[in-house]
């Protein structure tokens, strides 16, 4: 048994010595000039033989049936009676190989056919076609197949298995090595057609701003067709993007519609009117409209109407209604008429409309300097005009994971180098709506830091973007203390953040501040970066 062992531990090392061996001898391979040679008795022939690399090894010439044919050392062949002999050539270093088939007093090929000439399959389908060799007696049937087009139908070139890649045509053709006879066969590929699809749910309720992912499932599961393609009859209620997610942007109904290779299916979806708004006064001052018919037109300044979205009301509050109040509401000075002769009903306390894309942007039209709407009317009198927006639902934002990398040496606030993540959007929640004072976020983080830094600051800022003058208008903000980070190790935070004041198209800032040593604000203060944060997980839930 001892013995047995240690013959088959000798096998597995001389194995494995060769193994190397072939796999470190530079040898690619070797490759002969021809792959047949057909000769009368006697007649002889030469085969050349070359190396890759070329020269770097020897070679050896063998015959596998020297009473058909033999060969020399420097490859000549010479037909010795009538048969098939196999001619091979092999290196010395790396033992690479090649061969030509040899025929002596052959009867040779004279024609071939493919059976069917012409062949239908379908997307994804495999088949084989048969090549006849004439006559059925010849010496060589050897053949090789090719493809007009491998991305319609690929061939192998030997076997002459099939594979439909794509809808279209490919010529199949085969050719004898005996004379290059050829056949051919043209294959028509035709794509699995879809007959249903199903969407589910096919019918979806949302509160405003929220998602909903629909799943499409397409029938038969092989059928061919290039891509789903989504859309939205009303793009103002609900959107849809190329991967099904249904995002709900104002109250109604609409339609999403996938459609794939011409069948379609369609999913119902009702968008809720918000539940509680947030009121906003924007003019505080009576308008008399009653001594005199149309007049005392009165402009609310483009100061007030920041805060309106698409989507909003405004509300006009009355403090008097004759006997025939209307009023008009027109784009700057006069320029255009936004709405047309309102008409409160009798004993009405207020009158709202819901604002549109298309008002805001022409009240906010700089052409008109500050004057941004104006209203004027009759028999009534107007005592404030409010913004109704909708306080909206929100739901967890999970951002991808992301590097911060913190610029070195960056000044920040009284005494701090604060280091600001490039790229302020970390956090949109998609408001067109108010977040209210007292609402509180949770950041929920874990990351890496690239190297250890110690008394420092992890600060999370929520701003409103609408500001555009002056976007680092604070709502709400935490700093928690950092004593040491190591490189490498992973920290994790949840960190709740509480709005200040009323806010709408928040995003997040994310600051890693270090005590400063200068002057604030003054280059040169403060720890020196730079220092990368690897966030892996950043998730903002709405507590």
């Amino acid at each position: 048994m001892k013995k047995i062992v240690f013959l088959w531990i000798v096998a597995a090392i001389m194995t494995a010595a060769c193994t190397e061996k072939f796999e470190s001898s530079g040898i690619n391979g070797v490759y002969l000039d021809q792959s047949a040679l057909y000769l009368v008795n006697g007649n002889k022939a030469n085969l050349v033989a070359t190396v890759d690399p070329v020269n770097a090894s020897e070679v050896i010439w063998r015959s596998s049936n020297t009473e058909v044919a033999t060969v020399s050392q420097t490859g000549e062949v010479t037909a010795t009676g009538a048969g098939q002999a196999a001619i091979t050539v092999t290196t010395k270093i790396g033992r690479r190989v090649a061969s030509c088939d040899v025929f002596v007093n052959p009867i040779r090929v004279t024609g071939v056919t493919i059976t069917p000439t012409t062949f239908g399959m379908l997307v994804h389908e495999t088949a084989s076609l048969t090549a006849t060799v004439n006559p059925g007696n010849a010496g060589d049937k050897f053949v090789t197949w090719s493809t007009s087009d491998d991305k319609v139908v690929e061939i192998h070139r030997v076997t002459g298995e099939m594979k439909a890649v794509k809808d279209g045509v490919a010529i199949i053709t085969v050719v004898t090595r005996d004379g290059l006879f050829t056949a051919e066969c043209t294959v028509t590929v035709t794509k699995i057609p879809v007959t249903s699809i199903t969407l589910i749910p096919n019918t979806v309720t949302l509160e405003l701003n929220q998602k909903e992912t629909l799943l499409a499932t397409v029938l038969p599961e092989d059928a061919s067709f290039p891509e789903l393609t989504w859309k939205s009859n009303d793009e103002k209620v609900a959107t849809v993007n190329q991967s099904g997610v249904v995002t709900s942007v104002n109250p109604g109904e609409a339609t999403i519609t996938v459609t794939a290779d011409g069948v379609s299916a369609e999913c119902k979806v009702t968008v809720l009117p918000p539940s509680s708004y947030i009121e906003t006064v924007i003019w505080d001052k009576e308008i008399d409209f009653v001594l005199n018919e149309w007049s005392n037109a009165t402009t609310i300044p483009n100061a007030n109407i920041a805060v309106m979205n698409p989507g909003d009301i405004i509300k006009f509050y009355f403090s008097f209604l004759g006997e025939d109040p209307e009023f008009e509401i027109w784009r700057g000075s006069w320029g255009e008429m936004l709405v047309d002769a309102v008409a409160p009903k009798a004993g009405a306390e207020s009158y709202e409309m819901t604002l549109t894309e298309e008002m805001i942007d022409k009240m906010r039209h700089p052409e008109w300097g500050s004057g941004a709407f104006l209203v004027q009317g009759q028999q009534m009198k107007i005592s404030k005009i409010t913004i109704l927006a909708p306080v909206l639902p929100f739901y967890p934002n999970q951002l991808d994971p992301f590097n911060a990398t913190l610029a070195d040496n960056f000044q920040w606030g009284s005494g701090y180098s604060g280091q600001m993540q490039s790229g302020k959007l970390l956090f949109d929640p998609a408001y067109d709506g108010v977040i209210a004072v007292g609402t509180v976020f949770e950041f929920d983080m874990e990351f890496t830091a690239s190297r250890d830094f110690e008394d420092g600051e992890l600060y999370v800022a929520i701003i409103d973007s609408r500001e555009e003058a002056n976007w680092w208008t604070v709502k709400g903000a935490t700093r928690t203390k950092e004593d040491l980070i190591i490189a490498g190790e992973k920290v994790s935070r949840k960190i709740e953040v509480t709005i200040t004041e009323a806010t709408s198209s928040t995003t997040c800032n994310l600051h890693f501040e270090t005590p400063g040593e200068g002057v604030a604000g003054t280059a040169g203060s403060g720890v020196k970066g730079p220092v990368t944060l690897n966030f892996t997980k950043f998730i903002v839930n709405k507590k």
